[in-house]
């Protein structure tokens, strides 16, 4: 399935779910923002996200600082 993620397209196994995507990034664990198809994730959805072919995900590592 494919995935434009960050507005570059990548293949990824189909029926990925949000969380193993993370996991496939290097992510998994840290603190990040999502938005999924122009929709901002909160954070206590991630976990229960299935991802599908087209989806158009932004993934934002979010630094402490100013």
């Amino acid at each position: 399935m494919t995935l434009i993620i960050n507005g570059e397209t990548n293949t990824v196994t189909d029926g990925i779910t949000l969380v193993q995507l993370l996991d496939q990034l290097n992510l998994s664990g840290k603190p990040v923002a999502v938005e999924l198809n122009l929709e901002a994730l909160p954070a206590s959805v991630i976990e229960q996200t299935s991802l599908s072919d087209q989806d158009r995900l932004e993934i934002v590592v979010l630094a402490p600082g100013g």
